[in-house]
């Protein structure tokens, strides 16, 4: 029997054999490419904007609503950082709709920035006791924040973060029966931990329904 498997937060990563969901106002510019091209001549959006293609078959969905799929009807599902980008009551809504949506014994991989990853490597840079190290203070807000440092990065702003504690009683909470912290590509299932591809700064987990 065919998996049915969602991947969500894919940005233009598409996977075979998974359904691709971002929620990307270029996902809909794309399929309109007349109007894409008149909001670039307007300076509405950048040129980096305007020359990015994304791939035609990802679905442009907002997954801090509801997802479109039945109770137990997905085996797989695959995130990786998207949650931070969504403030608490809304990522924990996503979290609790990944719980709905999956079958029985099927499988949550979710991996986000970490929170205690970050702060230790900003102590790290200010370990002298001297004043604050400006370089380890912007690298650490970049990441917290993000969009707020930089125009440029407008719309990637981290709106809330996670470590492994709070995450872990998180996903317990919302009923997940097994919830490990994993490595980067280890994890319960081979195809869903291959898909990593942030290694240093993230936190690896696998939620079992």
């Amino acid at each position: 029997m065919k998996e049915f498997k969602l991947n969500l937060g894919c940005g233009r990563r598409v996977l075979p054999g998974f359904v691709n969901i971002d929620n990307s106002p270029s996902v809909l510019l794309d399929r309109w490419p007349s109007l894409k091209r008149g909001l670039f001549l307007l300076g509405v959006i950048s040129r980096e904007r305007y020359e990015t293609v994304w791939p035609l078959d990802v679905i442009w969905q907002d997954v801090s609503k509801k997802l479109p799929y039945k109770n137990g009807s997905i085996d797989k599902i695959y995130s990786s950082h998207l949650l931070e980008h969504l403030d608490k009551k809304c990522g924990e809504g996503l979290l609790q709709e990944c719980f709905r949506v999956l079958k029985k014994g099927g499988i949550f991989r979710l991996v986000i920035p970490d929170l205690e990853f970050h702060a230790r490597r900003y102590l790290q840079g200010v370990s002298n006791g001297g004043p604050a190290d400006r370089a380890a203070h912007d690298d650490f807000l970049w990441n917290i924040y993000g969009a707020y440092l930089e125009k440029r990065r407008y719309g990637a702003t981290h709106r809330y973060m996670y470590d492994w504690p709070t995450l872990r009683l998180v996903l317990a909470e919302m009923g997940f029966s097994r919830v490990l912290r994993q490595e980067f590509q280890k994890g319960l299932d081979q195809e869903l931990c291959l898909l990593d591809n942030r290694p240093e700064e993230s936190l690896h987990i696998d939620a079992t329904k």
